[in-house]
């Protein structure tokens, strides 16, 4: 007798995990970029620096030599601890970095820097 697996679980398309790792490089432009940011305050900093300390420290809620559940509370963690992290960052700031992240743009700071440099006289 066979198993039916739910829709659902199975996914729609065999592609779209190829989709969400060819999208990982831009989500990590994105959150990097908003991390960096110094319109970004001190808490939604802590919650990402808490959550990487967590995944980073031996110590566990699940320990780590359980099969899969050791690592499925840390990847859980770290989906949390980004997804509070966006939320708890600015809009226009999370919006800015989203739209660079997905042109590849450089940051403002970089382009700031280069405009100094440019109006610098040479000696």
């Amino acid at each position: 007798m066979r198993t039916r697996i739910p829709q659902a679980v199975r996914g729609q398309n065999p592609h779209d995990w190829f989709r969400l790792l060819s999208q990982a490089p831009a989500f990590l432009r994105l959150v990097w970029g908003v991390f960096a940011d110094r319109r970004v305050g001190v808490l939604p900093r802590l919650v990402l620096l808490a959550a990487a300390a967590y995944v980073a420290l031996p110590a566990d809620i699940v320990p780590d030599l359980a099969p899969v559940l050791g690592q499925m509370d840390d990847l859980t963690l770290l989906v949390l601890a980004v997804r509070s992290f966006l939320a708890l960052a600015p809009q226009a700031v999370v919006e800015e970095h989203r739209a660079r992240a997905a042109t590849r743009t450089e940051a403002p700071a970089a382009d700031a820097l280069a405009q100094q440099a440019a109006d610098r006289p040479s000696a």
